[in-house]
């Protein structure tokens, strides 16, 4: 089974999206967050941040997502590839 991606026009959309979703019971539901860089380092994220998306990708492999809720800021953003490593955590 493919997961549904739904596609907000901001992050705050997609959390509330979340929100509902969850209260009417459904589960396997993720939100992936925006990539947030750090200002003075473009190549450098948010050690927490850099963990969730990690988390996503990962439950995503596994298929342990039925529902992922993004923005589109965050799918137009470059992917880092260095997500793999973080593999043991779901």
């Amino acid at each position: 089974n493919m997961p549904i991606c739904i596609v907000t026009n901001n992050e705050i959309v997609a959390q509330k999206y979340i929100k509902d979703l969850n209260n009417i019971g459904l589960e396997k539901v993720c939100f992936l967050p925006k990539r947030e860089v750090i200002f003075y380092d473009y190549e450098m994220e948010s050690r927490e941040n850099t963990m969730e998306r990690a988390t996503v990708f990962s439950k995503l492999i596994q298929n342990k997502v039925k529902i992922l809720v993004t923005s589109i800021e965050t799918i137009s953003q470059k992917m880092n590839l260095k997500i793999r490593r973080y593999h043991w955590l779901c």
